[in-house]
């Protein structure tokens, strides 16, 4: 699939067309979001999916890019698509957070 098919953070890129942003639980959740964007894209090829969970390199992951590219892309689905939740089950305790 064309990489700017699947949208992850903390890039931002202007889309050219609807974005589906696949909104839930990503610490503690299973790896729900992929097996959604396979489906997505099985249905049409050609639908922008925002996924927020990535897997950063050690020591790569900043929480203001990643909030910064959530809204991002949760105002352009709003505008021009949808936003989908999917609250799936807790696969994993993550200490010293609630979850979902």
């Amino acid at each position: 699939m064309p990489e700017r098919l699947l949208l992850q953070p903390p890039e931002i890129v202007e889309a050219d067309g609807a974005v589906i942003f696949l909104a839930g639980p990503i610490q503690g959740a299973p790896d729900w979001q992929t097996e959604a964007t396979s489906i997505i894209h099985d249905l049409d090829s050609s639908i922008i999916v925002a996924s927020p969970r990535k897997d950063y390199p050690e020591g790569t992951f900043v929480y203001e890019n990643q909030v910064d590219w959530e809204t991002h892309f949760l105002r352009e689905a709003g505008r021009l698509g949808v936003v989908s939740f999917w609250l799936a089950a807790q696969a994993e305790d993550t200490p010293g957070r609630a979850y979902a």
